[in-house]
């Protein structure tokens, strides 16, 4: 049986949170990442880095923006580049029936080795 014109799919639920790397099997710049939150209060950025969570409840946070990065930290054995992952972190109020905006503007590279 030929499969290279036929597309394969497989579907796995994702229950345990955290960050999950998804490569491609045939192309080395290609990848996914999937975040599974404990949490519904999640976003992800548009083109042009602006996001919005709508119905988080009033209260004091800590909210964390996360980004691959863009600097080479290795090559895997495939070749495959691995890049330093950049973070910031703020905490933040937010008030009953107000608006609270965020600006993220010091991405910082992750020093863990994961």
């Amino acid at each position: 049986m030929d499969l290279t014109s036929q597309t394969l799919t497989a579907r796995r639920p994702l229950v345990v949170p955290g960050l999950y790397k998804i490569n491609c099997d045939k192309h080395p710049w290609e990848r996914a990442w999937i975040y599974v939150s404990p949490h519904d209060s999640v976003a992800v950025s548009d083109a042009q880095g602006h996001f919005t969570m709508k119905n988080v409840p009033a209260g004091r946070y800590h909210i964390r923006l996360w980004h691959e990065g863009w600097t080479v930290k290795r090559k895997a054995a495939d070749n495959r580049p691995d890049y330093v992952p950049m973070q910031d972190a703020r905490d933040v109020k937010v008030r009953p029936n107000e608006d609270t905006s965020i600006t993220f503007d010091t991405l910082s590279p992750i020093t863990t080795d994961n």
